[in-house]
């Protein structure tokens, strides 16, 4: 299970660990309890190990309805990362592939 912890100073949500696909539920509500349309919001996936699909799309929901509501958000993610590769892909709609040495 990813560890979840919100800097309420920073306003910055963290994402730790390991994430599995049980776990999108928890992600999109996490993001949406500490989304404030009065202040913006940073989603740091700095530290995740893995972005399975479920996890990605569910936080890409997640993030558009903040912003729908007003929230600006910014999301922190490794350049070149898996994490990054898959919040692409689920953006777009589709499954993101493992990458390829």
């Amino acid at each position: 299970m990813v560890s979840v912890s919100f800097n309420a100073r920073e306003r910055r949500l963290v994402l730790d660990g390991t994430c599995w696909p049980t776990d999108a539920e928890g992600v999109s509500d996490a993001i949406r309890a500490a989304a404030d349309p009065s202040r913006g919001l940073v989603l740091d996936l700095t530290r995740l190990t893995s972005l399975p699909h479920e996890v990605a799309a569910a936080t890409t929901a997640a993030c558009c309805a903040a912003e729908a509501d007003g929230c600006r958000i910014r999301v922190w993610t490794l350049p070149g990362s898996a994490t990054e590769l898959a919040l692409a892909a689920a953006s777009r709609g589709e499954a993101a592939l493992a990458p390829t040495s």
